[in-house]
This record gives structure tokens, sequence and C-alpha cells, in this order.
């Protein structure tokens, strides 16, 4: 009897996780999908020191492939302030598809800051555009005590839910980011 509830528990828990449900849209499925390819074989373009502070940001061209998709990343570390951050940017024809950022960020307190305060937040954002105008933001955040061990920490970020955020004005991000681009890619 105990073997076949053990077998039981054991199928159960499997088909359980079988039918795990990804609610995000079929649209943002498809731009994953296609991500996840196109990286398979993404290759560096162009590279090369760009912004106002050239000692901090670097920007990677990747060669379009076959379907007009092109990646661009942006680096900037700042440690002056402690900020390091990379963005991706995906394109499809010109267009932005996906842009992601991940990176440290300090905390800024009004008042004194205690010894058992966190430092900083890893984040991660990443925006799903279906055009110009209409889209879906996602983030996480994990607040840390100290950036030193920045790498363990990144694990436990992995582990935390991409959450939706409800209130964000794609057009304006879309915009912003595409001028950013724009002129960056003018300075390499």
């Amino acid at each position: 009897m105990k073997n076949i509830l053990l077998v039981f528990t054991i199928c159960f828990l499997f088909s359980c996780e079988n039918e795990a449900e990804d609610n995000r849209l079929d649209w943002i499925q498809e731009i994953d999908k296609t991500i996840l390819d196109y990286n398979k074989n993404a290759k560096i373009e162009q590279e090369g020191f760009v912004g106002v502070d050239k000692d901090y940001s670097i920007l990677k061209i990747f060669k379009k492939n076959n379907d007009g998709y092109q990646k661009n990343i942006i680096k900037s570390n700042d440690s002056i302030n402690n900020v390091a951050i990379i963005m991706e940017i995906y394109t499809l024809n010109g267009e932005i598809v996906l842009q992601n950022f991940n990176g440290l960020f300090p905390l800024l307190y009004k008042g004194a800051k205690e010894e058992s305060d966190p430092c900083c937040q890893l984040f991660e954002r990443s925006i799903y555009y279906k055009n110009n105008q209409q889209g879906k933001a996602y983030f996480k955040q994990l607040k840390i005590k100290n950036s030193e061990n920045e790498n363990k920490f990144k694990d436990d970020l992995e582990i935390l839910p991409m959450l939706e955020i409800d209130d964000f004005n794609v057009s304006d991000e879309y915009f912003r980011t595409k001028s950013q681009l724009h002129k960056l890619k003018a300075q390499l």
C-alpha cells in the first residue's frame, strides 16, 4: 500500500509540473522564442566606448539576422555613484521589440543610513513592445546589504518572479530608448 501511495504521489507531482502554464501573452512568448533562437548565432559587428563619460559606457552592436533581428548591448559602470547597468535592446527591422535592463543601483536614504539598512538593490526589468504604443513591462528587485558578493545575490534574484508594472508609459519609454540608442550608435 505504501508503494502505491508513493508512486501516486510522484506521478501527481510530475503531472502538476507539466501543467504549469506560461501566463504571458502569445506575442510575448513569440518574442522570447525568436530572441532565444537569435542569440544562439549572434555575432558582434561593432563595439566601442560611447556616452558622455567614455570610461564607463560600452556599446556592442550585433549583426542582423536574415529575419531583421538585431541585438544592442549598453554596459554602463559608474564607480563614483556605485551604479552598474546592462541594457539589451532587441530590434526587428529597426523597431524595438524587447528591452532588458539589469544591474546594481544604490539605495538613497533621507536620513542617516543604519548599519542594518541595505546599500543597494539588484534589479531586472523587461519591456516587450508590440508596437511603439503598446507593450508590457515586468520587473523584479532584491535589496542587498553589500555589493561585494553581487554574483551570489544574482542567483537569489533569478529565483524571484517577474511582476507586471501596471501603470507603465510604454510609448514614452519606447521613443526615449530609440532616441538614446540612435545617439549612442552615432558616437561609435
